[in-house]
């Protein structure tokens, strides 16, 4: 048995965009864990509002960031982490769910392994979808990504997802986070 560690202080970013009914579902998953964010930051990107959301949601410690116009996932990204002092920092974007064990099992790897930068393996899921992408009917398995790390297949391939991961604030710090000049693939150039 490992000795007990103290625990690190850990702020999930949360970035959103005019998809209010998946923010609900990312948010409950944080609800769910096992081991509670100390510190939620949700950036909503120019979108609609989701102040109904937010107090729905307000016991989670949520930090609110309404950007006016959209400044993009990258952009949006580094502000939630500026915006925590949180020792660790985890990203969850509105289309996804954290598993309820997520963050207590990174928090113990990053303790017991004296590490920087933790991850997980996760199931992608195909939807369903009916209506305004308001009601999904249906989700099912269709893949995972949980394979060991290789340094030279991180290279070509981004096989670890960004909600995988549980990453030292101070070390996104030294490597300037975000490349804000990507519109996409932002979180595989970081890792």
């Amino acid at each position: 048995m490992y000795p007990k560690l103290p625990d690190l202080r850990i702020a999930i970013i949360v970035r959103t965009k005019d998809r209010p009914h998946l923010l609900t579902r990312s948010l409950q998953s944080l609800v769910e864990q096992t081991r509670q964010a100390d510190h939620v930051v949700v950036i909503n990107d120019g979108g609609v509002s989701i102040d109904d959301i937010i107090r729905k949601f307000s016991h989670l410690n949520i930090q609110r960031i309404n950007n006016t116009i959209n400044r993009g996932r990258a952009q949006s990204g580094n502000q939630g982490v500026k915006a925590t002092s949180c020792s660790i920092i985890g990203f969850l974007d509105d289309d996804d769910r954290f598993l309820p064990e997520h963050l207590e099992s990174l928090e113990k790897a990053m303790q017991h392994f004296d590490a920087r930068v933790a991850y997980s393996g996760c199931r992608l899921l195909q939807r369903e979808i009916v209506g305004e992408q308001t009601v999904i009917l249906q989700e099912k398995a269709i893949g995972e990504f949980n394979d060991a790390y290789d340094a030279e297949r991180l290279s070509y391939e981004n096989y670890i997802p960004l909600i995988n991961l549980l990453i030292d604030r101070s070390l996104w710090l030294e490597v300037g986070g975000f490349d804000e000049s990507f519109d996409v693939f932002e979180d595989w150039n970081v890792v």
